[in-house]
């Protein structure tokens, strides 16, 4: 807005509305692929009532000789609904990401840069808002998955044990709150919930930042 003033307010992005569910999973890379199939999203008349966005960010290292444009290892998010396909549990993506998929796949660098980010270390993936959408329909029993596959561009296993973070965040469509149901469906799933308190958080960060003077 000019005048070194954000158009945002800071506790828009720290604090989670009343209508959203928001949580934070993060590892470590040491396989092909790290998932979990076992993301309870909660249901209104069989299906979801949420529109869902996903972020991924990983800080990969990167060679001076191939440009600044490729890191040296590449994450691949797939985040949506699980269905099961030919006896194989599969992510239904909700940006339809199919870099991954088997088969042949006519996904051209160009494409998969603007679609996907392809070598980006931030990835954002997102359902458009609209006024008039309906819920999704739920499969099976009705669970998410977060699945992300690490590809190498020079040194085989070269991210391995490279950390990463995803925040994702589920709108309610009708504004309703279901926050408590989506806590007790993962402790039903055997998920360690933990809250975050954004000001206990500050709390703590400027306690553990005060200069202590000894006489």
């Amino acid at each position: 807005m000019g005048y070194g003033v954000v158009p945002k307010r800071i506790e828009d992005i720290t604090h989670s509305k009343d209508d959203e569910i928001r949580f934070i999973m993060n590892g470590t890379i040491d396989e092909y692929e790290t998932y979990t199939y076992n993301i309870p999203v909660p249901q209104d008349m069989n299906a979801h009532p949420f529109f869902a966005k996903a972020t991924l960010a990983y800080f990969p290292a990167s060679d001076r000789n191939q440009g600044v444009d490729y890191t040296s290892t590449e994450m691949d998010l797939h985040f949506g609904r699980v269905i099961e396909k030919d006896g194989k549990a599969v992510i239904k993506a909700i940006d339809y990401n199919k870099q991954a998929d088997e088969g042949i796949q006519n996904i051209y660098e160009e494409d998969a840069r603007k679609l996907y980010r392809k070598w980006d270390n931030v990835k954002h993936i997102s359902e458009s808002v609209k006024e008039n959408a309906r819920p999704r329909k739920a499969y099976s029993a009705g669970i998410w998955g977060l699945s992300i596959k690490t590809k190498e561009r020079l040194v085989p296993k070269a991210g391995k044990g490279l950390q990463f973070g995803v925040v994702v965040t589920l709108k309610e469509m009708n504004g309703v709150n279901r926050i408590d149901e989506f806590i007790k469906l993962c402790m039903l799933r055997g998920w360690l919930v933990n809250r975050i308190d954004v000001q206990n958080q500050i709390d703590v960060y400027v306690k553990a930042e005060e200069e202590i003077e000894f006489e």
